[in-house]
């Protein structure tokens, strides 16, 4: 075979070839098939054949634990991999089985205490979030009170983090978990037939919706306080990122009607931009216009950069409410429900009003927001 034409085929053909010449001419259970397994399990998760991928992921696991032990570290990739395919195909409980081994292998080699920990969690915590767009409203709720308790865990070993920018980035992820977790309270309630339910104190759970988005409010800003001082205490930080974790205080405040607080936040945060002299013309960069609030982690924001578009005009009080919504640009004409759920879908919706001064204005703005808002959610 040519070099040519081995770069035409397929990666799923390439690694079925590479697998089937070596099981034929040596044992099925030779210690290099498991990457090649592993490689061809990713491949077919590309190409959306989860059920394949699933059995090669599972041939790949099995491969790892005869040749390096039933709980060896090497099998991760395999296990989240499978994590993903069973989302993919709605098994979630055997999902859960592969994440929860994920952990076990993990912790028998590292204490719960130890920060070793740390990127274990954030990986599981991360799964979490991102699989719960895939679930219905009670399935969602399973996910975040699972993501809640993680979170709880990397809040304890937070103080034994050496790096100061993974720390900043886990505080922000917590964050945005209480801000999920507020947001699936506000549309669904905290009424869900599962058995479980988010907490209210370290020993306890209630009922009371006031109570659990009060604590979620706290643990949210606790963290997003957290980076205010981190950042700090680094010597290299700017005063335009100061300003902008202490603006982002300030969106946090607005998300759960701290009004006062945020524009607290805000002025505070506009001072800070200031003590330098030229950042005035960082400024519109920051405050000169309204500014969707989300609070995403990272995953979430690629995710949203890559969804279809629209293009609204609106109106954003000081309290970052819409109001006078027009729909500027669509590739196809909006129903009249599409229209309804479009304006009852941004009701969850804040931004960060336009700043003067530290001081929120009301502004016209224009802006492009997820497709799926003309979805009932």
């Amino acid at each position: 075979m040519t070099n040519l034409q081995s770069q035409e085929i397929d990666p799923i053909s390439k690694y079925t070839l590479a697998i089937s010449a070596i099981e034929t001419n040596r044992d099925s259970y030779t210690n290099n098939l498991s990457e090649l397994y592993l490689g061809l399990g990713k491949a077919l998760i590309d190409s959306k054949k989860y059920l394949e991928a699933k059995n090669a992921l599972e041939q790949g696991v099995q491969i790892e634990r005869i040749n390096n032990g039933l709980d060896s570290l090497s099998q991760s990739p395999f296990l989240l991999s499978l994590a993903d395919t069973h989302s993919q195909l709605q098994n979630w409980k055997q999902a859960r089985i592969a994440l929860d081994d994920f952990y076990n292998i993990h912790q028998q080699r590292y204490d719960d205490t130890d920060p070793f920990m740390l990127p274990v969690l954030d990986q599981l915590l991360e799964w979490f979030l991102t699989t719960y767009k895939l679930r219905t409203a009670t399935g969602g709720y399973e996910n975040l009170v699972v993501a809640e308790r993680i979170g709880e865990r990397i809040n304890k070993l937070l103080p034994n983090d050496t790096d100061p920018q993974q720390s900043i980035v886990r505080y922000r992820r917590l964050a945005y978990l209480h801000y999920m977790i507020a947001q699936h309270l506000q549309r669904y309630g905290n009424n869900h037939s599962t058995g479980i339910s988010f907490t209210t104190t370290d020993s306890s759970t209630s009922n009371s919706l006031r109570t659990t988005t009060y604590l979620h409010f706290e643990r949210g800003k606790d963290a997003l306080e957290q980076v205010i001082e981190i950042l700090a205490q680094q010597k290299d930080t700017t005063n335009q990122r100061q300003a902008s974790a202490i603006a982002q205080l300030g969106d946090w405040y607005l998300f759960f009607e701290h009004r006062q607080s945020a524009k607290k936040a805000y002025r505070l945060a506009t001072e800070t931009l200031y003590k330098t002299k030229g950042t005035e013309a960082v400024n519109p960069k920051l405050f000169d216009k309204p500014s969707i609030i989300t609070f995403n982690s990272n995953s979430e924001s690629d995710s949203a950069a890559s969804e279809r578009k629209l293009e609204l005009s609106i109106m954003v009080s000081t309290s970052g409410k819409v109001s006078d919504v027009e729909v500027i640009k669509s590739d196809y004409q909006l129903s009249q429900k599409q229209l309804y759920n479009l304006k009852r879908n941004l009701r969850y919706i804040k931004l960060r009003p336009k700043l003067i001064n530290g001081e929120p204005v009301k502004a016209a703005h224009r802006d492009f927001f997820p497709i799926s808002l003309i979805e009932r959610w």
